[in-house]
């Protein structure tokens, strides 16, 4: 799977989507003072993947990065040698929409992985 997308969510919207508590969802938007954050995914061939934000229609800024595998129907995300531990999504393709849940870690373990990826189904942009 090599494919590059986007996903857009209102700070509203994202704290709703990542299931955060409203303290969680401040103290995240304190390090991301957005309303906007267009998040762009890039899952590539040779098993490695990058994430960059723009922030209210900024440009863009390189975000995390590392390997991925895809494993037993969930997508892991490890950020290499960060020490943050692995990300991993339950997710569905249809056509070209990427849509994604965190299931591990846990909003209190790394409040930004449910806001970055699960507020809002990716966009395919690019094969």
């Amino acid at each position: 799977m090599t494919c590059s997308g986007r996903g857009e969510a209102s700070r509203s919207r994202a704290i709703r989507a990542a299931g955060c508590t409203q303290q969680q969802a401040d103290d995240f938007f304190a390090t991301y003072p957005a309303e906007t954050l267009v998040v762009t995914l890039r899952l590539r061939a040779d098993g490695t993947w990058q994430e960059s934000q723009a922030i209210d229609g900024g440009p863009a800024t390189k975000g995390s990065e590392g390997d991925w595998v895809e494993n037993g129907g969930q997508l892991v995300l490890s950020e290499g040698g960060s020490g943050a531990g692995d990300i991993v999504l339950d997710y569905a393709i249809e056509g070209g929409r990427l849509s994604m849940d965190v299931t591990s870690p846990t909003c209190a373990e790394n409040v930004a992985a449910p806001f970055l990826f699960e507020t809002a189904p990716f966009t395919r942009v690019a094969g």
